[in-house]
C-alpha cells in the first residue's frame, strides 16, 4: 500500500503527548491515486512525537538498501525525518532530513544493512507545524526493478483483469470491496 491505494492499511499513526495532529487521506493533492495527508498543529517533545510508519520489514545483512518517498507542505521550510529503525531495539540504521517544498518532489536515502533485522520505516514530522502529504513510497534494492507480471495486481481498477469461477456444486461471491477482493 505504497501509494495509499487502499486507505491507511500497514500504515501506522502515531502522536505523542503534547503533540497534537490529524491524519487523513487526500484523493486531491496527490502525487498518484491518493495521498496521506497530516495537520501538524503542536509540536511535540520530540520530532517522532508525531510520525506514520510502516512496521515489520525484513532488511538482510550486507544489502543495500534505497528508500524513496514523494512529499510536499504548504510552507518551503517545511522538513520530515525518513529513518529505518530496528523493531526490538531501536537501532537506528539509516535517517534522512527532507527539506519538502510546496511541490510534489520525490526524496531518497540509502544504507547498507548490517545484520538481518526487522525494521520499521518511520517518517517523523515533529519538527515544525504545517499541512504536510506524502505519497508513493518505496524501499527496494537499487537496480531491481519492480516486476509484477499481473495486471490490476491491487485491484484500483476494480476486477478489471480477474475472473471469479466458481467449479463444481461449489457456492460463493466475490467482488471488489475496499481495494481488496473479498470472496
Amino acid at each position: 500500500n505504497a501509494g495509499f491505494e487502499k486507505g491507511v492499511k500497514y500504515w501506522h499513526r502515531n502522536v505523542g503527548y503534547p503533540a497534537a495532529a490529524q491524519f487523513g487521506l487526500d484523493s486531491m493533492v496527490v502525487h498518484d491515486g491518493n495521498a496521506l495527508r497530516i495537520d501538524v498543529q503542536t509540536l511535540g517533545n520530540y520530532t517522532w512525537d508525531i510520525q506514520v510508519s510502516q512496521r515489520d520489514l525484513a532488511i538482510n545483512t550486507g544489502v543495500t538498501y534505497k528508500g524513496v518517498l514523494w512529499a510536499k507542505s504548504n510552507s518551503n521550510d517545511g522538513h520530515i525525518t525518513a529513518a529505518i529503525v530496528d523493531a526490538s531495539t531501536y537501532f537506528l540504521y539509516a535517517n534522512q532530513t527532507c527539506f519538502v517544498t510546496e511541490d510534489w518532489s520525490p526524496y531518497s536515502f540509502h544504507f547498507t544493512a548490517p545484520t538481518d533485522a526487522d525494521v520499521s520505516l518511520n517518517i517523523d514530522m515533529g519538527h515544525q507545524t504545517g499541512m504536510y502529504y506524502l505519497d508513493d513510497f518505496m524501499l527496494a534494492t537499487p537496480g531491481s526493478q519492480p516486476l509484477n507480471l499481473l495486471t490490476n495486481a491491487d485491484f484500483s481498477a476494480g476486477s478489471e483483469g480477474w475472473i471469479f469461477v466458481r467449479h463444481g456444486g461449489a457456492n460463493a461471491t466475490g467482488a471488489v470491496q475496499n481495494g481488496e477482493y473479498a470472496v
